[in-house]
Formats: structure tokens, sequence, C-alpha cells
């Protein structure tokens, strides 16, 4: 008996959301994955560089405080 993965592993290997089978992103290389952590720890001050420069890039600026902490 194969046990069946579960939704975020499936995304995560074919790219494609179950429900609505529409592409999603898939952040598989290691820059992604990182500003990825990054965001999800934003409050942590070693990662504030990554933090701004993955809001650049999602053309979200208007969310970069002016000042570190």
């Amino acid at each position: 008996m194969q046990i069946a993965p579960d939704i975020a592993t499936r995304m995560y290997y074919t790219g494609i959301d179950p429900f609505t089978k529409k592409p999603v992103k898939v952040a598989k290389g290691m820059r992604d994955r990182k500003m990825q952590r990054a965001l999800m720890q934003f409050f942590k001050p070693e990662n504030w560089f990554t933090v701004r420069e993955a809001l650049i890039e999602a053309e979200r600026a208007d969310l970069i405080g002016d000042a570190r902490g």
C-alpha cells in the first residue's frame, strides 16, 4: 500500500495546484529559497537586506520601512 503525498509535496514536485490545476511558483533554487525563508523570518536583523531585495523584486517596495529596527 502506497501512501499519497500531502498537498504541499504535490505542489512542490509538479508545480501545479491540485485543486485549481493552475501552475504555482515553486522556490527550488537556492536564491529563491533564501528569499522565501528571509520573508518568513523578516523580524531577524540578519535578514534585513534579503527581505529588502525580495520586496523590491516583487514590486512591493511600499512595504519597506525606513529603519532596520
